[in-house]
């Protein structure tokens, strides 16, 4: 195995570390997340702070240590400019960076979950702020949790795997998705509607350009953020 490699990588994290130098956490496109030190970045001529800020997908150079990596080059090959100029961009933005530095193991490769980055960064960017910033956080976060292994099942009873979804239905968040009527005695979780139902599992369908200009009704959104919310904090909770 080569003790150096280059990638295409997104800045996750940073903390400072002895006088000089910065522990970064990175999500990249072949090695999934990763960590390494950066020498000197605190020094006003550092040649690589520049380059390695957030919101930017960065050609890194990064050499395996024993007991920690080290970035030996960086360049930046995209930066994503626009979502800095809106409070909202930036908070959407950051949850994302922030959902994977704490929910994602290191050395875990999923170009899956790079692409969803990058596609998250590029609408946030492009796109003007005409949504709830919960609502992009929620489709995120249940977009991240199904290529974390955690994806609700959404089109048939997780108890009798029957598709006839009569109403009353429940989400329940240990099971782990829909429970039908004639199952639900007994079983925790959250009442939903079929139209509720049905936006989850568009939610996991739709890009993030769609995300960002939602055309459904704020009771639905409200009752969708709950939904996500209290899926994650079952699942993962940590808080983000």
């Amino acid at each position: 195995m080569s003790h150096y490699y280059q990638t295409h990588a997104i800045t996750l994290h940073r903390r400072d570390i002895r006088e000089n130098d910065r522990l970064l956490s990175f999500y990249t496109q072949d090695h999934g997340k990763i960590q390494a030190m950066v020498s000197g970045a605190k020094k006003i001529k550092s040649r690589l702070s520049g380059h390695l800020e957030p919101f930017a997908v960065v050609e890194l150079g990064v050499v395996r240590g024993a007991k920690i990596n080290k970035v030996t080059s960086a360049q930046c090959i995209f930066r994503y400019s626009r979502l800095m100029e809106n409070i909202d961009k930036m908070m959407c933005a950051g949850f994302c960076l922030r959902f994977l530095n704490k929910m994602v193991h290191v050395g875990v490769p999923d170009k899956k979950i790079f692409t969803l980055l990058v596609s998250a960064l590029e609408a946030i960017n492009t796109e003007e702020p005409e949504y709830d910033v919960k609502i992009f956080n929620a489709v995120f976060t249940l977009k991240a949790m199904s290529l974390l292994g955690y994806a609700p099942e959404l089109a048939r009873c997780v108890v009798c795997k029957s598709e006839d979804m009569n109403e009353p239905i429940i989400f329940s968040f240990n099971k782990g998705g829909i429970v039908c009527a004639r199952c639900r005695k007994g079983v925790e979780g959250e009442n939903i509607s079929e139209k509720e139902r049905l936006f989850l599992q568009k939610s996991l369908q739709i890009n993030f350009y769609e995300a960002m200009h939602p055309n459904e009704d704020e009771a639905l959104y409200k009752k969708y953020n709950t939904l996500v919310s209290r899926f994650f904090m079952y699942h993962l909770p940590v808080s983000v």
